[in-house]
């Protein structure tokens, strides 16, 4: 193992296992060594190299299994920011979580219009037209499902990490609406209404349009 003097010896370990996973082109379900073995390989302590790939298995990148040894999980986050979402419990915060919500959907418009197909509009024909008649608890989880299928439709697998915090963040703090109910009827019109504006701009290919529609969902 090179050892670089900057920094701590678990660091320079986690440095160490890192580039064995690179240079090794290791896949998710691919074998990683023992304990042991990555002592022997790298010359270091037991104590350190389990620090080491406790960091690994923090970030979900490896797991453990019982008769399969350690193996590597996942190359991304299942849930970014998850750990620190509870903690995000200020207006201020809310507020920048929808901002980021907001940038993120209007600026994948264009790779949505590249990837939609008509099984996807027709998908997002049946969440939108089903808010017509839906009470408050099932309206806000259709608003988040019709959100959460834009997303997936941009098929980025990136994008797809920051789903739990920009879709099911607001699931929390949208089940109450004064509008609804001060006359249901009406809110569930307008809402299906411009879901449903925003699908028809999206079969229309006008990226300006959909842009615009989304920013008005979002009173910006």
């Amino acid at each position: 193992m090179n050892f670089d003097p900057d920094k701590t010896v678990t660091a320079n370990a986690i440095s160490a296992v890192q580039n064995y996973i690179l240079e090794n082109n290791l896949q998710p379900g691919d074998g990683l060594p023992t304990e042991i073995e990555f002592c022997e390989l790298f010359s270091i302590s037991r104590g350190v190299i389990r620090e080491a790939l406790q960091y690994f298995r923090t970030l979900n990148i490896i797991e453990s299994r019982p008769r399969k040894g350690m193996t590597i999980k996942n190359f991304l986050p299942n849930n970014l920011f998850g750990p620190y979402v509870p903690f995000c419990r200020h207006k201020e915060d809310q507020a920048a979580i929808c901002e980021m919500r907001i940038v993120i959907e209007l600026g994948m418009t264009h790779l949505l219009l590249k990837k939609i197909t008509e099984k996807d509009i027709s998908e997002l024909s049946k969440t939108a037209k089903a808010m017509g008649k839906a009470e408050l608890l099932e309206l806000c989880q259709l608003d988040l499902q019709f959100h959460r299928q834009l997303l997936n439709i941009a098929n980025n697998k990136f994008l797809s990490c920051l789903e739990p915090f920009i879709i099911d963040y607001f699931e929390e703090i949208s089940n109450t609406n004064q509008q609804y109910y001060q006359n249901p009827d009406n809110y569930r019109a307008i809402e299906k209404r411009k879901h449903l504006a925003i699908i028809d701009a999206i079969k229309k290919a006008d990226e300006p349009l959909v842009r615009k529609l989304l920013g008005n969902h979002y009173s910006i």
